[in-house]
């Protein structure tokens, strides 16, 4: 059973993977709570793939493999469709919106790929 205290744990854990620049790792350990979610129809499940989609773009950055734009857009939009759907989740609220300065950052740095 998936409780607040492990969503809460791998929440804080996806935040120190994405800082130090473990990007499939922090996609990783976000799939142990969102498998879960999906299966039960948890209203969170779209949020938590936004962000596994904001980790996978990121590692095809870090890889810089052929077409990284490309591949690195179309994960990233996963995480743009559903990135304001923490808004009025008290419980989490606070690391979400940590989550979303995070990639934001990110992206921010990595603008020649994310914006025109």
């Amino acid at each position: 059973m998936l409780t607040s205290e492990r969503i809460t744990e791998v929440l804080k854990l996806y935040i120190g993977m994405m800082r130090s620049g473990e990007y499939f790792e922090a996609h990783e350990i976000l799939e142990e709570i969102w498998h879960p979610m999906r299966r039960s129809g948890d209203g969170r499940k779209d949020i938590v793939r936004g962000y596994i989609n904001a980790a996978i773009s990121l590692e095809h950055i870090k890889r810089n493999r052929g077409d990284v734009k490309s591949k690195a857009l179309i994960a990233m939009s996963a995480y743009e469709r559903y990135r304001e759907d923490h808004i009025g989740e008290r419980e989490l609220e606070a690391l979400f919106g940590e989550m979303e300065e995070l990639v934001e950052g990110l992206k921010r740095k990595y603008r020649d790929i994310f914006c025109d």
